[in-house]
């Protein structure tokens, strides 16, 4: 059913296994930076646009600010926490290698 198992076929599926979870990484931390630079992006638009939009929306200006800086606080922490576990995940990686060449 599943042909002859043996070194060569177990080392080739690691290899792929090791290939597509590099490739997953790769991509997810490109789009973790693309949205990164999005926000980024937008926050400083928003600071520039800041004085139009409190002298238009007058008093209704602090409620839109406020959540305004909510979603960002919210975002920060997000971001603070996918830092941290990629941080976990690299150290992982490095605590295997060293294992790896005892």
């Amino acid at each position: 059913m599943f042909g002859k198992i043996n070194k060569k076929t177990v080392g080739n599926a690691l290899l792929s296994a090791k290939s597509f979870l590099t490739n997953a990484y790769n991509e997810g931390k490109r789009f973790a930076g693309d949205i990164n630079l999005g926000i980024k992006t937008a926050k400083h638009i928003y600071s520039v646009f800041t004085p139009m939009l409190e002298s238009a929306l007058g008093p209704n200006f602090s409620s839109l600010n406020k959540n305004i800086m909510k979603g960002i606080d919210s975002y920060e922490q997000v971001r603070h926490k996918v830092m941290t576990t990629d941080e976990g995940i690299k150290d992982n990686i490095n605590n295997m290698r060293k294992i790896k060449t005892r």
